[in-house]
């Protein structure tokens, strides 16, 4: 069970940190490329917004991969016994469930890494 849990559970969060690191750019509509483009006076809240959510996406998947990384290094060091070979029903689940989990937790903390980023560089370009 706990080979398998370790498998399915390394295998989800690779997905789910592949889908941080690329979520910045996925998702960016064309009308938010055409604004950051743009010439501004002041600042382009936009591109405070988007700088702050790729980087924060990109803190948060790097870590997820990381743990990901370790968990399969964990399974790769683990001694292999004959009953490992099978696959674990409770394992699967148990491994997306604990996936599902990370991977919520790490949209959140990204919203909150995104946010203070964002609050520290306004402040920034406000004083200039």
């Amino acid at each position: 069970m706990w080979r398998t849990f370790i498998q399915i559970t390394a295998l989800c969060l690779t997905l789910g940190s592949a889908f941080f690191l690329i979520k910045g750019v996925l998702f960016m509509p064309t009308k938010d490329i055409a604004q950051i483009s743009s010439t501004y006076w002041n600042y382009n809240s936009n591109l405070v917004k988007n700088m702050t959510g790729s980087r924060a996406d990109t803190i948060v998947g790097f870590f997820i991969l990381l743990i990901s990384f370790l968990f399969q290094m964990i399974n790769s060091l683990w001694p292999m016994r004959i009953g490992d070979f099978e696959v674990n029903k409770t394992g699967v689940v148990l491994g997306m469930m604990v996936s599902f989990l990370i991977v919520l937790v790490s949209y959140k903390t990204a919203g909150v890494i995104q946010s203070s980023n964002e609050k520290q560089v306004i402040r920034l370009l406000e004083k200039k």
